[in-house]
């Protein structure tokens, strides 16, 4: 009994952590009555996608993060309603190439010193040297952006954006995965808490 409450302690942080590696940030109009909305459409704009990213620009893709969407606002209580709703929503990616540099220093050698033993002071000699290898990682930065549109006047009231570093190959799960959790991610955060 104790190993299964310790591995459940242990999943818990895991999904915790996979979670917080989703950099996320929203914005929202403070005016707007969230608490009215229940109803939602899809966006009729064809301008969704903004890149040229082959793995993000194909119906395959646009079909995984609408579905993610439908699915996670489904569970928050939204119903899907066309042609009248509360709101619209639409969505678009970008990447972005990203270096990161990782910096190790090497130390050897001898140098000046100066030391006490006992006593009696001790001086020596050393001759120092160090080095320095920097070594860049290349990667893409891939970010979600999902907007939420009142459909009475067709302004923008709620933006939530999800950046995450995308791996260098994935098979169609590990795209699953991935695309969940940066929608669950963000729309953590919808309806915002006023």
């Amino acid at each position: 009994m104790r190993i299964r409450n310790i591995l459940a302690v242990w999943v818990c942080l895991g999904l915790m952590t996979a979670c917080s590696s989703v950099s996320v940030s929203t914005d929202y109009d403070k005016d707007q009555a969230f608490s009215s909305l229940k109803t939602y459409r899809w966006h009729p704009a064809e301008s969704k996608v903004k890149s040229s990213d082959a793995r993000i620009v194909n119906p395959i893709m646009d079909a995984r993060i609408k579905g993610a969407i439908d699915k996670q606002l489904a569970l928050q209580g939204f119903n899907k309603q066309s042609p009248q709703s509360d709101f619209i929503v639409n969505y678009s990616v970008t990447t972005q190439d990203k270096v990161d540099f990782d910096t190790y220093n090497t130390y050897s050698g001898f140098g000046p010193g100066w030391g006490w033993h006992g006593s009696y002071g001790h001086r020596g000699m050393n001759i120092g040297m160090s080095s320095t290898q920097t070594v860049a990682k290349t990667y893409q930065k891939g970010t979600l952006v999902i907007d939420i549109i009142n459909s009475k006047n067709n302004k923008l009231i709620w933006r939530g954006l999800g950046s995450k570093k995308l791996p260098s190959t994935s098979s169609a799960e590990q795209m699953d995965e991935l695309i969940s959790l940066v929608v669950n991610s963000i729309l953590a955060h919808f309806p915002p808490k006023q």
